[in-house]
C-alpha cells in the first residue's frame, strides 16, 4: 500500500492529470528526483495504470447524463465513463445523440432493469471546436502526458500558443486527462456526493475535490482523501449541511474511449 507521499502524489495526478513532476515536487516541497523515483515505482508497481483522455461529449456532438444501477446488472451500452462503487452500485455516464435520445435511453434502461438508483441530466449545450483545438485533442487521445513543447513541434506553433488553447480547452472542461489507478492498492479513499448545489459544500470538499459535474441546481462532487476517517468527516459534514445528499464510495473507475469523430 502507498505511503503518504505516494498518496499526495496520486491526489495531484488525480486533480491534474497533465501535472508534471517538477509541479508535484514543487508543491510537496519535495526534491524533483524524489517525486520521479516514486512516480516510476507508482508506474512500475501497476498503481498507476496509465492515463486517459476524458472529452466532454458536447464537443462531439453529443449530449450526456448519468443513471446509478446495481452493479449485479450487466450494463452494456454507449457510455464513456463508469465507477463501481462499494455500495453494490455502478454510475455510468451514458452519451446520446440529443437530449430526448438521452431520454428514451434511460427509459430503455428503467424498462429493462428497474428504476435507476440515480439519474442526473446536467444541463448542457453542444460545443464547436477549432480545426486547431481538434488536432491538439487528437495528439492527446494518443499521449494524455505529452510535454506541451512536443505539441508545439508536432503542430509547428510556439509552445505559449500551445498553452494558451489547453488552458481554454481545459478550464472550459471539454478534456480532463485522468490517471486510472488501482484505488485498492494505492489506499486511497475516493467517493462521490449527488447533492443540492450548495457554496457551503464546495467550501468543505474543495480541497479533496477532484472532479465537479453541476448545473444551477444538483451537483456531483468527487473527492479523494487519504484514509476512511477523513472520509467519513467529511461526508458528515457535507450531509449536516444537505441530508439529502447520496454518498458513493467508489472502488474502481472506467473512462471509455468513445469512436465517434470530434
Amino acid at each position: 500500500m502507498s505511503d503518504a507521499i505516494d498518496k499526495k502524489i496520486l491526489f495531484h495526478l488525480l486533480r491534474d492529470g497533465r501535472a508534471s513532476q517538477r509541479a508535484i515536487a514543487v508543491k510537496l516541497a519535495l526534491a524533483p528526483p524524489v517525486i520521479n523515483y516514486r512516480y516510476t515505482k507508482l508506474r512500475e508497481n501497476n498503481i498507476i495504470k496509465g492515463f486517459s483522455l476524458k472529452i466532454n461529449p458536447n464537443i462531439q456532438g453529443k449530449y450526456y447524463g448519468y443513471i446509478a444501477l446495481k452493479n449485479s446488472i450487466e450494463f452494456v451500452d454507449n457510455y464513456a465513463f463508469s465507477v463501481k462503487c462499494l455500495e453494490e452500485t455502478n454510475v455510468y455516464e451514458i452519451i446520446a445523440d440529443s437530449l430526448d435520445d438521452l431520454k428514451v435511453k434511460i427509459s430503455s434502461v428503467t424498462e429493462k432493469f428497474g428504476e435507476p438508483i440515480m439519474t442526473y441530466i446536467p444541463r448542457q449545450e453542444l460545443r464547436h471546436l477549432s480545426k486547431f483545438d481538434t488536432e491538439i485533442i487528437y495528439i492527446l487521445k494518443e499521449q494524455p502526458r505529452i510535454q506541451v513543447s512536443e505539441i508545439a513541434e508536432k503542430m509547428k506553433v510556439s509552445t505559449k500558443t500551445v498553452k494558451r488553447h489547453l488552458n481554454y480547452l481545459e478550464s472550459e472542461g471539454m478534456i480532463r486527462v485522468l490517471p486510472i489507478i488501482d484505488l485498492t492498492r494505492a489506499g486511497l479513499i475516493v467517493f462521490a456526493l449527488f447533492t443540492r448545489r450548495n457554496e457551503k459544500i464546495r467550501e468543505v470538499l474543495d480541497r479533496w475535490m477532484f472532479v465537479n459535474i453541476a448545473d444551477d441546481n444538483y451537483e456531483i462532487v468527487v473527492c479523494a482523501t487519504e484514509n476512511m476517517n477523513s472520509a467519513s468527516r467529511l461526508i458528515k459534514e457535507a450531509k449536516n449541511i444537505d441530508n439529502s445528499s447520496q454518498v458513493m464510495i467508489v472502488e474502481e473507475y472506467e473512462v471509455k474511449s468513445l469512436p465517434e469523430k470530434i
